[in-house]
């Protein structure tokens, strides 16, 4: 899965402003935090596929395991899913 556009960063970064306001930190400093992460999880995708057990990693789709990671986020974070 690649990076996000442009576009679909710019996105993300508006409904976090509209849903969390800014704070203490800038709409550059939450735009560049929206980057930071998209970068990382495109630098670090193989080293969670790597980590999936057998036969999960293999038979589920990219789409799959991309909903798992982000609803165990998600749960982590004390949001319900």
């Amino acid at each position: 899965m690649a990076v996000l556009t442009t576009q679909q960063r710019g996105e993300i970064h508006a409904y976090l402003c509209r849903r969390f306001g800014y704070g203490v930190v800038t709409k550059a400093d939450v735009q560049a935090v929206v980057n930071a992460t998209d970068q990382w999880q495109d630098d670090n995708a193989a080293a969670f596929n790597t980590a999936l057990p057998e036969p999960g990693k293999s038979a589920l789709s990219l789409t799959q395991k991309t909903i798992i990671f982000c609803y165990v986020a998600l749960k982590r974070a004390g949001i319900e899913v």
